[in-house]
């Protein structure tokens, strides 16, 4: 358990050289040998949009409804 790495002996004046702190975590992580990183190619999800089609054409006038007539 490290507790600060800003308590590791910067200078050396322990007896243990510099970085006696940083050396043994460096030590442990290194006993387990290299570690095999696997990475995920990116998967491509292309965004599909649609567009509803109408036959009607827009129009930004209000709404309105009219009866209709007839001709008889």
């Amino acid at each position: 358990m490290v507790w600060a790495l800003t308590l590791d002996d910067f200078t050396g004046t322990c007896g243990d050289g510099k970085y006696p702190l940083m050396r043994a975590i460096n030590d442990e992580i290194n006993k387990a040998g290299p570690v095999a990183v696997q990475t995920n190619p990116p998967q491509s999800q292309a965004l599909q949009t649609t567009t509803p089609q109408t036959n009607q054409q827009q129009s930004n006038a209000p709404a309105t409804n009219q009866p209709q007539t007839s001709s008889e």
